[in-house]
C-alpha cells in the first residue's frame, strides 16, 4: 500500500460562485446565527427571572417593555411554543444556507478526488461516489451541529443566565411580534401538548407525577459533598407533609409540667431546672391542662414569698392539636393562633404530650441548640463504634440522629413506634424478657433491662 497521501488529497477548495454571491451567502447564515442565538438566550432569559425581577417589573408596568414582559411570562405555554418554533425554522434555514454555501465553496470534483484519495490510501473498497457524498454530508452536519451548539445554543444561554433581565427586556417587543405572526401554529403546538398530556395521565393514572424518591435522587445528583446540609434540608422539606404531630411530639412520660398547688418556690426551682421558656400548667394530672405559664413573667416577681399567687401569671390560652395532625397543617396552626407550643392529644382526647415551634422547625434545619441546652440532653451510653446503649423511652429520632441512620429505612417497621422500646414491642408483639434481640435492617437491637410494664433499656449493635 502506497503510505504517501496522494497529492490531488489536498487540492485546494474549487470555488464555483462569485465573491459577491459568497459574501451574500456568508452574511445571510451569521445572521441567522445571530437569530437563533437571541432565541435561545431568550428562552433562558423569560423562564429564569425570579420573583424578585418580575415585582420589580410589576411596580413599573406602565413601562412598555415591562408590560410586554409580562403579558409573555402569563402566558407560558404560548411563550415556550413560539420561541421554540421560531428557532425551527430558523436553524432549518440556517442548514439550507450552509448546503448552499457548501456547494458554492467546493466543486463536487473535490469530493470525489478527496474520496479516491481516501480509497487508495486505505485501500478501501467502497463506491466514490458514495464515499464522495457521504464526505459531502459529513461536513454539512459536523460543521452545521457545531455552529448551532457552540454559538446558536451554549454561548448565548450562558450569557443570559447572568443577564436575564436586560436580555428579557431586549427581547420582549421581538418575541412578541413573533407570538402574533406565529400564533395559529403556536396555539396549535399548545393544545396539541394539552391533549397529549391529558392522554397520558388517562392511560397512567396520573403516575407521571414524580415521586418523593425521584426528588430525592435528583437531590443527591445535583448536590455536592460541601451541599450535604443543605441536601438533607430539601429532602426534609419535601417529606414536610407526611411527617404526623406525634413523630416529633415530646411524649407525655417526658413533659416537664407544673402542678397548680405547687408553692411559688417549688415552682421557681422547677423552671430553673428545667431552662424551658414556657411550661404547661395542669390540675390533678395532665390531662386537665390549665394554661400555660411563660417563664418571662416571672422576672418582676423573683422576690415574692412562698405563698405569692403565682397563678394569676398563667396564659389560659392553650391550643389542642391530634397526635395524627401533619406538621406542614401544625405550622400554619401555630401561626394563626400566635403560639409556639401546642398539647397533643389522643384519640380519647387525655395529654399524649406536646409539640413546640421548635420541634417543627427542627424537623427541617436539624437540632437547634442554645445556650440552655444540655449536651447530654439524649441519654444513652456509647460502648465502641457499633454498640450503644439506649433509655427505652429515648424517641427513634434522637437514636436515628446519634447513630446517623436514615430514618426512612424504618418507616415500614416502626408502626405507631416513637420510641426505641416501642420499636422492639412493635417488632415482638408482647413485652419481651432480657436478652432478646431483634434484628432490622441489620442491626441488631437488644433488650438489656425490662419490667412489667415496659422496655428500660434496649442495646443497639450496628453492622460492621
Amino acid at each position: 500500500m502506497d503510505t504517501d497521501i496522494p497529492l490531488s488529497f489536498c487540492s485546494i477548495l474549487l470555488l464555483q460562485a462569485t465573491p459577491s454571491a459568497i459574501f451574500a451567502a456568508v452574511a445571510t447564515m451569521l445572521i441567522l446565527l445571530l437569530c437563533s442565538a437571541l432565541l435561545s438566550s431568550s428562552e433562558v432569559a423569560f423562564f429564569g427571572l425570579s420573583l424578585g425581577d418580575i415585582e420589580q417589573l410589576r411596580q413599573h408596568e406602565d413601562n412598555s417593555t415591562n408590560k410586554n414582559i409580562l403579558r409573555l411570562i402569563d402566558m407560558p405555554q404560548t411563550l415556550l411554543a413560539t420561541i421554540l418554533i421560531a428557532n425551527t425554522l430558523i436553524n432549518i434555514a440556517i442548514v439550507v444556507v450552509a448546503e448552499i454555501i457548501i456547494k458554492d465553496f467546493f466543486a463536487q470534483s473535490v469530493f470525489v478526488t478527496w474520496a479516491n484519495g481516501l480509497i487508495q490510501y486505505f485501500n478501501w473498497s467502497v463506491s466514490v461516489d458514495w464515499l464522495a457524498d457521504f464526505i459531502n454530508f459529513l461536513i454539512t452536519v459536523v460543521g452545521v451541529t457545531s455552529l448551532l451548539v457552540l454559538f446558536g445554543e451554549i454561548t448565548p444561554k450562558l450569557y443570559a443566565r447572568s443577564n436575564k433581565l436586560g436580555l428579557a427586556r431586549f427581547m420582549s417587543g421581538l418575541v412578541l411580534f413573533l407570538s402574533k405572526v406565529l400564533g395559529p401554529m403556536s396555539r396549535m403546538l399548545v393544545r396539541w401538548t394539552d391533549k397529549i398530556e391529558e392522554q397520558i395521565e388517562e392511560r397512567t393514572g396520573g403516575s407521571n407525577i414524580v415521586s418523593k424518591e425521584d426528588f430525592d435522587k435528583v437531590i443527591e445528583l445535583t448536590m455536592s459533598k460541601n451541599t450535604a446540609k443543605e441536601a438533607d434540608i430539601l429532602k426534609s422539606i419535601i417529606t414536610f407533609g407526611d411527617v404526623p404531630v406525634k413523630r416529633i411530639s415530646c411524649p407525655r412520660t417526658s413533659m416537664v409540667a407544673i402542678e397548680m398547688s405547687d408553692d411559688f418556690f417549688e415552682l421557681l426551682e422547677k423552671v430553673k431546672k428545667s431552662g424551658f421558656s414556657r411550661l404547661p400548667v395542669y390540675e390533678e394530672d395532665l390531662d386537665n391542662i390549665k394554661g400555660i405559664l411563660y417563664s418571662k413573667d416571672l422576672v418582676e416577681h423573683l422576690g415574692e414569698p412562698v405563698h405569692f399567687h403565682w397563678q394569676s401569671l398563667i396564659a389560659s390560652e392553650v391550643v389542642y392539636t391530634p397526635e395524627t395532625k401533619k406538621i406542614d397543617d401544625m405550622l400554619r396552626l401555630f401561626q394563626k393562633e400566635k403560639q409556639h407550643m401546642a398539647i397533643v392529644v389522643d384519640e380519647y382526647g387525655g395529654t399524649a404530650g406536646l409539640v413546640t415551634l421548635e420541634d417543627i422547625i427542627e424537623e427541617i434545619i436539624g437540632d437547634i441548640r442554645d445556650e440552655f441546652d444540655d449536651d447530654a440532653e439524649i441519654d444513652f451510653k456509647k460502648i465502641d463504634d457499633f454498640n450503644y446503649i439506649f433509655e427505652g423511652k429515648t424517641l427513634l429520632n434522637d437514636i436515628f440522629r446519634v447513630l446517623k441512620i436514615d430514618p426512612d429505612d424504618f418507616e415500614n417497621l416502626r408502626g405507631d413506634a416513637d420510641s426505641i422500646g416501642g420499636l422492639v414491642l412493635e417488632s415482638t408483639g408482647i413485652i419481651p424478657r432480657k436478652d432478646t434481640e431483634v434484628k432490622l435492617k441489620n442491626i441488631i437491637f437488644k433488650v438489656v433491662t425490662v419490667n412489667k410494664r415496659r422496655i428500660e433499656q434496649v442495646k443497639v449493635t450496628l453492622p460492621k
